[in-house]
């Protein structure tokens, strides 16, 4: 697949290149109005993601970076920051390990086809099913759960650090692997299923 080439992609691409494989956290919340956090939403993802001491890239569009909490400095070595990318690239990446999604139905669909297990942090609509299918049904995930319309910093950092470390993650990771293998395999034999097509490079 052709995919249009950016500032934003090649640096995504170098940075993620100075990566060690299956270390790197992602998190993308989709191209919607709708799917957007609210400031104190991003105040508890960021303090999370800091937390982990893990790697990460996360996509924030332009137009909602102001929800950053003033006092917020990303260190180029653990984190990076873009208003977009390349997903199916970003996803097939060796250095991905975990995907923090709103569990939007196209996003969880390229994670499943990418092998990547998820922490699904659903925000409206189909979300808490797919959400659903991705911890319960799937088991590649986890979903962070909310206290009274919101998830703190705790909770998105243990699932994080759930996801990326401890003994449980081996079991997500193998079944996300079944997945794509299961995708793959479909592709090949004809099925049509729009946007699902052979692993994509940047």
């Amino acid at each position: 697949m052709n995919l249009i080439q950016s500032s934003d992609s090649a640096k995504c691409k170098t940075w993620l290149e100075s990566k060690p494989p299956s270390s790197v956290i992602y998190i993308s919340f989709g191209s919607f109005d709708t799917d957007t956090l609210s400031p104190h939403q991003v105040s508890a993802l960021t303090s999370a993601l800091l937390s982990t001491k893990k790697p990460f890239l996360w996509i924030i569009r332009s137009s909602e970076q102001h929800k950053l909490p003033e006092d917020f400095v990303c260190d180029n070595k653990q984190g990076l920051i873009l208003s977009w990318s390349q997903q199916l690239a970003v996803l097939a990446h060796e250095s991905i390990r975990c995907f923090v999604t709103h569990c939007g139905w196209n996003s969880t669909l390229e994670a499943l086809n990418r092998g990547v297990p998820m922490v699904a942090m659903p925000q409206w609509t189909d979300h808490p099913r797919n959400a659903k299918y991705v911890e319960d049904f799937w088991r590649v995930g986890v979903r962070a759960r909310a206290r009274e319309g919101f998830i703190d910093d705790f909770e998105i950092e243990r699932c994080v650090q759930e996801v990326m470390e401890v003994e449980r993650s081996g079991e997500m990771r193998e079944n996300a692997r079944r997945w794509k293998a299961a995708v793959e395999a479909a592709v090949r034999e004809g099925v049509q299923i729009r946007g699902w097509k052979s692993l994509s490079s940047f």
